[in-house]
C-alpha cells in the first residue's frame, strides 16, 4: 500500500528540520562523538549509490579511451587519411574476395559431375521408358567473352605465385655444412639471380605498367625479406626498396587518382574506363603499402643506437635508406596522393639522431616549397613544420626551420595585419573609458 501524500511531506519536513538542528549543533560544537560518527555513516550509506554510478561512468569512458588509443594505427593524418583507411580496407576485403572465389570454384569442380548447379540447368521434353518419365537435363556452358580472360590470367598468376613460393621455400639451400670458399660462391650467384629478378621485373613494369601491374608484388616481397634466404636477405632487401622507389617516379600519373567507393564501382563503366579504374586503384594500394613498409621501418630509427662512425647496424641503414626514398618520393611526386602524409612522416624524422638523413629531409623540403607555386602542399609542409615545434617546444633542427626560406612567398599583406592590430586597440581604449564612466557613478 502506498502512503498519503501528507504524511509523506510531513515526514521530508521533519528530516530537514532535524538535518538543520543537526548541523546548527555541530557548528556550534554540542554534538557527542557517537552522534557525530552516526551522522557520517547515514551521509556515506546516502552517497555510496551516487559513487557507484559516478565510478562505472568513470571506467566506461577510460576504457573507451584505451580503445581509441588502441585503434589509432598509424600517425597518418590531414584530408587524406579517410582515402588511406578505405584503401587499406579495400585491399583486405579483396584478399577475402579473391580466397572466397577460389573456393566456389572448387565446389562448382566438384558438384559438376553431379548434374551441376540449378542455375545451370535447362530443362528438356522428357522421354517415357517402360512406362516412367524420365527428365532430361542440359548444362548451359557459356564461352567466355574477352574480357573475362584477363580474370582467368590474373588467377593463373596467382597459381604461378603459390607454385614459385612453395619451389623456393624448398630450394633455399642449407648453409651449414659450407665452408668460407663455398659460401662467397653461392653469395656471388644468388645475388646476381635476384638481382637479374629486380631488374627484369622492373624494366617490365616501367615498359607497360597497365599489362605488368601484378609484378609490383614480386619486388614489394623482396623488399620485405620474403623467401629469401639468410645470406642475401639483406643486400636484397635494400636494392628491391630503392628499385621500387624509381619505378614510382617514373610511373605515377601527373594527377591525383580518386579512390572509387561502392557507389561508383556498382555502376556501368566502359571497357577502356573500367581497365583504367582498376589500374589506378591497383596502383594506389601497391603505393601505399610501399609507403606504410617506408614508414614502419624508418620509425625503427627512435628506438636503435645510431653510430656517427660508418659501423652502423642494419635496421639503422635500412631506415635510413627507407628515409631517403620518401624524400625522393617527396621531391618527385609531390603532386599525388598522401604527400601529406610523406610530410608529416619525414617531419618526425628529422628528430631522429642522424645527420645524413636530417640533410636530405631538408633538402626535400626545400626543393618541395621552391617547386610549389601554388602553395597547396607547402601549406602542409607548413603546418607539420610548426605542430614539430609547437610539440617540442622549439626544440627542433635550425637546418629544417630554415628550409622555410624557400617558400614561394611574393607579397605579405601587412597592412591588413596592422589594420586589425588598431581596431583591437581601439576597442581595448573604449572598453577602459567606459570601466571608468561606470566607476565614478
Amino acid at each position: 500500500m502506498k502512503k498519503p501524500l501528507a504524511t509523506t511531506k510531513k515526514a521530508k519536513r521533519q528530516r530537514i528540520k532535524t538535518q538543520r538542528k543537526f548541523s546548527k549543533s555541530a557548528r556550534r560544537g554540542k554534538l557527542r562523538k557517537y552522534a557525530k560518527d552516526k551522522i557520517i555513516e547515514v551521509r556515506q550509506a546516502r552517497q555510496s549509490k551516487s559513487n557507484g554510478r559516478f565510478d562505472k561512468i568513470r571506467n566506461d569512458w577510460l576504457r573507451d579511451r584505451e580503445m581509441r588509443q588502441n585503434d589509432s594505427d598509424s600517425n597518418y593524418s590531414d584530408n587524406e587519411e579517410e582515402e588511406y583507411k578505405e584503401v587499406v580496407k579495400q585491399q583486405k576485403e579483396e584478399e577475402e574476395d579473391e580466397n572466397e572465389e577460389m573456393d566456389l570454384e572448387e565446389i562448382k569442380k566438384h558438384f559438376l559431375s553431379f548434374g551441376g548447379f540449378e542455375e545451370e540447368k535447362e530443362m528438356l521434353l522428357p522421354i517415357k521408358i517402360g512406362g516412367k518419365l524420365i527428365n532430361r537435363v542440359k548444362m548451359d556452358v557459356e564461352e567466355e567473352e574477352n574480357e573475362e580472360d584477363g580474370e582467368v590470367e590474373e588467377k593463373m598468376e596467382l597459381n604461378m605465385d603459390e607454385v614459385e613460393k612453395e619451389q623456393g621455400k624448398a630450394s633455399l639451400p642449407n648453409l651449414t655444412n659450407l665452408d668460407d670458399q663455398q659460401l662467397k660462391e653461392l653469395y656471388t650467384k644468388l645475388i646476381e639471380e635476384a638481382k637479374l629478378k629486380i631488374a627484369t621485373n622492373a624494366e617490365l613494369i616501367i615498359a607497360d605498367p597497365n599489362e605488368n601491374i601484378s609484378k609490383f608484388r614480386i619486388l614489394l616481397k623482396m623488399a620485405f625479406g620474403e623467401d629469401l634466404t639468410p645470406l642475401i636477405r639483406e643486400d636484397i632487401q635494400k636494392l628491391a626498396t630503392a628499385t621500387l622507389s624509381e619505378v614510382f617516379i617514373n610511373i605515377l600519373p601527373g594527377y591525383k587518382i580518386h579512390t572509387l567507393t561502392d557507389v561508383e564501382k556498382g555502376q556501368k563503366m566502359k571497357k577502356e574506363t573500367k581497365r583504367l579504374a582498376s589500374f589506378e586503384q591497383l596502383l594506389l594500394q601497391y603505393y601505399v603499402k610501399y609507403l606504410k613498409f617506408c614508414e614502419k621501418t624508418a620509425n625503427k630509427l627512435f628506438s636503435t643506437k645510431i653510430d656517427h662512425s660508418n659501423n652502423l647496424s642494419f635496421s639503422a641503414q635500412f631506415g635510413i635508406l627507407c628515409g631517403k626514398c620518401l624524400c625522393l618520393l617527396l621531391e618527385k611526386c609531390s603532386h599525388f596522393n598522401y604527400a601529406s602524409n610523406i610530410i608529416s612522416c619525414l617531419a618526425r624524422l628529422s628528430l631522429c639522431k642522424c645527420k645524413n638523413l636530417l640533410d636530405s629531409i631538408c633538402s626535400a623540403f626545400s626543393t618541395m616549397f621552391a617547386d610549389d607555386c601554388s602553395l597547396q602542399i607547402s601549406l602542409n609542409g607548413v603546418k607539420a613544420i610548426s605542430k614539430l615545434v609547437e610539440k617540442k617546444k622549439a626544440y627542433v633542427p635550425a637546418q629544417l626551420i630554415s628550409t622555410l626560406l624557400f617558400l614561394n612567398i611574393k607579397e605579405i599583406d601587412r597592412d591588413g595585419t596592422e589594420a586589425k592590430r588598431l581596431k583591437k586597440e581601439k576597442l581595448i581604449k573604449k572598453k577602459q573609458m567606459a570601466n571608468k564612466k561606470r566607476r565614478k557613478v
